[in-house]
This record gives C-alpha cells, sequence and structure tokens, in this order.
C-alpha cells in the first residue's frame, strides 16, 4: 500500500473547503492508496515522474 503525503499547501486548502467537498476529496486521495491508478485516470504529458 502506497503512503501519500500532503504539502501544508493542500492540507490549508483541503480544510477550506465545505464539509461535503472536502470528505469527497479526501475519499478519493485515500483511495489512491489502494489503486494509484484507477481505470479513470489520464497519463499526464510533460511531468517525468510518470
Amino acid at each position: 500500500m502506497l503512503k501519500i503525503n500532503l504539502s501544508r499547501q493542500a492540507v490549508k486548502r483541503l480544510k477550506s473547503l465545505p464539509d461535503k467537498h472536502a470528505k469527497q476529496v479526501a475519499t478519493k486521495i485515500k483511495e489512491l492508496t489502494s489503486n494509484p491508478y484507477p481505470q479513470d485516470s489520464l497519463k499526464l504529458k510533460g511531468y517525468p515522474y510518470h
């Protein structure tokens, strides 16, 4: 299982979202730990990390 580290800026932005939206985003982030390449994901172009 992967570990996801959020930057301080990302955490701050997540906390600024309305509760409903913050929960939706947090759920999706947690899902990425078990499946980092979901079917609906797109490969980013121009990024050396993938």
